[in-house]
């Protein structure tokens, strides 16, 4: 580090003293902007509070070697040493952060029917019987190939139930000739012997829908015998040797809150090393009963806490994906981004969306694979403007504007604000991510007693 070298702090940069007894003099320091953070004692205060990127290196130094009256060499070599952890932390501001990428196209949720043996009260797509209007298989296959051409990388067949398509198998095979990587999601229930077997043979991830850890619980969600046949369908993909390669889904819901834990050790009894706990959706079957399935801020809370507990006690073991894992404080100078536009939603009738928390209308309807191609969309300019859109959203919201944690949340999701309210520039979630990111911070200070 040069002795010319004028660092300077991070623009808005906040600095704390942190409460209760057991501390000393420690202080907490916020980057909102970058985002970063440091703990740090009052020496480290007053020496920030120098670095005003008038002041070089050694003037810093020799400012503090009279202070102190300490050894002008070591207090050079503290202040080296200090501000590049500063500079690591995001605490200095004055180089020029790299901008973050833009999201790439990935590839697509094809979901290839409406058709669904089972009625689950949480559906988003209401799904049941087959839509007069569904793509046939030929046109399937057109949007799978299409896919590579615009160089995404996988695709994530679903439905409704997807084994009741047809051509649920050719589809699949033709999607892994075409060198995509391969998921399926199902409910299982169809899943016998043979369906197994031929599943276990194909390298694919299959995605299992499981909304209770009991036969009660599942069974009021998802329909009477619905839990028995799904825990068979998993039992015979389990005995076909699939297991490393299965998830389980489960939806946080009121009915089943209880289980988010229960439902983990459903898993690891049985080797499968995925659960993930995608967020309740605002349409479908699941808007006529929205506030009787969804969670309240502080039932979200005690979810999050169950399962982000249940993934430092599992890590190595298994794989925990929820919301609350997006929110990371760790990651200095990386702010939250939305994943908006790398994975695609494809419904049934072939309209296509940005991604999977857009169900209808036509603010967010990029297209159709019928009359408009794959690659006019991901390189179209309604793509771009609602990228674009969601990277400036946190600083369009009042709340988000003028909340010193806007860095790490980024306002929650587009697609949930939109789905609930109708405005993307809602933030429904702000209350629970609020506390869920002070409670992040509150468990290190404790530690640090």
């Amino acid at each position: 580090m040069e002795a010319t070298y004028c660092p300077k702090v991070a623009s808005e940069i906040e600095i704390e003293p942190l409460p209760g007894e057991g501390c000393g003099e420690m202080y907490f320091v916020l980057a909102p902007l970058a985002p970063g953070w440091v703990i740090i004692n009052r020496d480290g205060v007053e020496l920030l509070r120098l670095c005003n990127g008038e002041r070089t290196l050694a003037e810093i130094a020799g400012h503090l070697s009279r202070q102190t009256g300490a050894d002008p060499g070591e207090v050079r070599d503290f202040a080296v040493s200090f501000l590049d952890r500063m500079r690591r932390s995001c605490i200095l501001g004055e180089e020029e952060r790299p901008q973050r990428p833009e999201n790439r196209f990935q590839g697509v949720a094809l979901e290839i029917t409406r058709k669904c043996n089972l009625r689950c009260c949480h559906c988003y797509l209401a799904a049941g019987h087959a839509a007069a209007d569904e793509l046939t298989g030929e046109e399937i296959r057109s949007v799978v190939d299409q896919v590579v051409a615009c160089g995404g990388l996988s695709v994530a067949v679903g439905g409704g139930e997807p084994l009741l398509h047809p051509e649920w198998l050719a589809i699949i095979e033709h999607a892994l000739a075409a060198g995509l990587l391969v998921s399926v999601g199902t409910n299982a229930t169809l899943v016998d012997a043979r369906t197994a077997a031929i599943l276990a043979g194909l390298p694919i991830k299959i995605q299992i829908s499981l909304d209770g850890a009991s036969e009660a619980v599942h069974d009021s969600i998802r329909g009477r015998g619905s839990y028995r046949a799904t825990v068979r369908g998993i039992d015979a993909l389990v005995d076909s040797g699939k297991a490393e390669d299965l998830v389980i889904a489960f939806t946080p819901m009121r009915q089943n809150r209880h289980e988010v834990s229960a439902i983990i050790d459903f898993a690891r009894d049985r080797g499968i090393p995925v659960v993930q706990y995608p967020p309740l959706t605002r349409s479908g079957r699941a808007d006529e009963r929205w506030q009787e399935l969804c969670l309240d801020a502080e039932q979200t809370g005690i979810f999050w806490q169950t399962v982000s507990s249940r993934a430092e006690e599992l890590q190595g073991e298994m794989d925990l994906l929820a919301d609350c894992f997006s929110i990371n404080i760790h990651r200095a100078g990386v702010p939250y981004q939305c994943s908006i536009g790398t994975q695609f939603r494809i419904d049934p009738a072939g309209d296509v969306y940005p991604c999977q928390c857009f169900h209808g209308g036509r603010d967010f309807l990029l297209g159709n694979v019928r009359t408009h191609s794959l690659s006019g969309m991901v390189s179209g300019g309604k793509l771009r403007r609602i990228r674009e859109l969601s990277r400036r959203r946190p600083r369009m919201i009042t709340r988000c504007r003028k909340c010193r944690w806007q860095g790490y949340c980024g306002g929650g999701c587009m697609g949930g604000a939109y789905e609930i309210s109708g405005d993307i520039l809602a933030s429904p979630a702000c209350e629970v991510r609020r506390q869920w990111i002070e409670s992040r911070f509150a468990s290190i200070m404790e530690q640090m007693k």
